[in-house]
């Protein structure tokens, strides 16, 4: 199955990063592809270009707005990718990294429309289980925006997009919401509501802490933000 690795051409930081996940994903059976990605410097541009709308602006400002809507972009080309090739694909981050070895042939076998290869950076810590394994739905009434350890609402979204796996029906699913409902950031983007999500337990590639081309402020200990060399 091809893999492409979102990563930006300009950064070296970025391309190194990109270039260290190629080798793994190759090492494990994962045809690999470099793809860039949106930077801040294109954003505005591709934003006007492609007559985005946005759903909701409070969600955003996790990190710089600009960088969080390239981040978008460069998905959202990725999922356009998908539909035209009509083949499912998988999309790394170029800060994502294999931690767990796994039966590659499990990736092959899933037909439905999210398969999250990730350990969420954020939100819940809970994730139990052995193999593929759909995401409880919580239908409570109340705020899904504050994290309860037991409640599955901070199961919603993807928290972390940093690899997964994406079908051609999934890939329809998500053009739609965005010309209907407008974007979000990337992780926020992939939700229930919109696509059906599964995770492989436990989950085999997580995200670097070295450096982040989003954030503000640090949110590992020891992770560099600001790092833009070019």
């Amino acid at each position: 199955m091809k893999g492409y690795i979102i990563h930006l051409p300009k950064s070296q930081k970025s391309l190194d990063s990109a270039l260290s996940i190629k080798l793994e994903l190759e090492s494990i059976g994962i045809e690999p592809h470099l793809f860039n990605g949106c930077d801040r410097y294109d954003v505005w541009q591709e934003f006007i270009d492609n007559e985005f709308t946005i759903q909701d602006i409070t969600r955003f400002g996790g990190g710089y707005v600009d960088s969080e809507i390239a981040t978008f972009i460069s998905h959202y080309k990725l999922w356009k990718k998908c539909v035209d090739d009509n083949e499912s694909i998988i999309i790394f981050e170029h800060d994502a990294n294999i931690d767990l070895t796994f039966d590659i042939n499990l990736l092959n076998t899933f037909d439905d429309d999210l398969l999250n290869l990730g350990k969420p950076n954020w939100g819940t810590r809970i994730w139990e289980g052995v193999g593929i394994k759909r995401r409880e739905i919580c239908n409570e009434y109340h705020n899904i925006h504050i994290f309860g350890e037991g409640c599955q609402c901070n199961r919603t979204w993807l928290f972390g997009a940093h690899a997964y796996l994406l079908t051609v029906n999934g890939a329809n699913k998500l053009l739609k919401s965005v010309g209907e409902d407008g974007i979000l950031p990337a992780d926020l983007f992939l939700r229930q509501e919109v696509l059906n999500i599964y995770d492989l337990l436990p989950h085999p590639f997580s995200q670097k802490e070295e450096f982040s081309l989003i954030q503000r402020n640090a949110i590992y200990k020891n992770q560099k933000v600001n790092e833009w060399e070019y």
